[in-house]
């Protein structure tokens, strides 16, 4: 079961902890804000432990990203791949929003477990946390009550906008045309209205 109010409340956090706001959304900017987060590629953690990027994802069971908790010392460790053959910047934007998705969200000290990888086919995830941290990264990158505010009438504004990737932008214009449809409006979406007018970069 995803919450929503939850994850509408996490990124309310998440965008007050930013001095401004301006899109696309920087998350390498945001985790650097998280004080027990460290943030390395799959390149420099190979390099620092003398193994192949292949033993990495094997590590991190994901070709893409994953995030590491440290019990002991409450400590966060994000990997991403740098060099994944179908990268683009929006698809590492979209991959570093998920982890920080994940820790916001405290998935990992929920369940005291130590290494959550990225991807839907993670067997242990019975709690929903993909889809918690999917919902996360949706509304972080391109939320959609600033869309009718930065003037978002198609999936071409929302990549060019937000910077997702093409895929994720037509998926995300899809999401915001069944949204609009008998659509009520909520505290969260003029709280949301609200942050951005206050810290945006005119």
């Amino acid at each position: 079961m995803i919450r929503h109010q939850f994850i509408q409340r996490k990124i309310l956090e998440t965008y007050s902890l930013l001095p401004y706001i301006k899109f696309p959304i920087e998350p390498k900017k945001i985790i650097k804000l998280i004080p027990n987060c460290r943030l390395i590629t799959y390149q420099e953690f190979a390099k620092l432990n003398n193994c192949s990027i292949s033993d990495v994802e094997a590590l991190c069971e994901s070709l893409t990203g994953c995030t590491h908790y440290e019990l002991e010392n409450d400590r966060y460790l994000i990997l991403y791949n740098d060099s994944y053959t179908q990268y683009n910047e929006g698809r590492q934007r979209w991959t570093l929003s998920h982890e920080l998705g994940h820790i916001v969200c405290n998935h990992l000290k929920s369940k005291a477990i130590n290494h959550i990888p990225e991807g839907r086919d993670w067997k242990l995830d019975t709690s929903g946390f993909e889809s918690e941290a999917d919902l996360f990264t949706a509304q972080l990158l391109a939320p959609f009550p600033l869309f009718e505010i930065l003037d978002i009438h198609s999936a071409s504004d929302i990549q060019f906008c937000f910077g997702l990737s093409v895929e994720a932008s037509k998926i995300r214009y899809k999401q915001y045309i069944k949204w609009k449809q008998g659509h009520i409006k909520t505290a969260w979406e003029n709280d949301m209205r609200a942050i951005f007018n206050y810290k945006r970069i005119r």
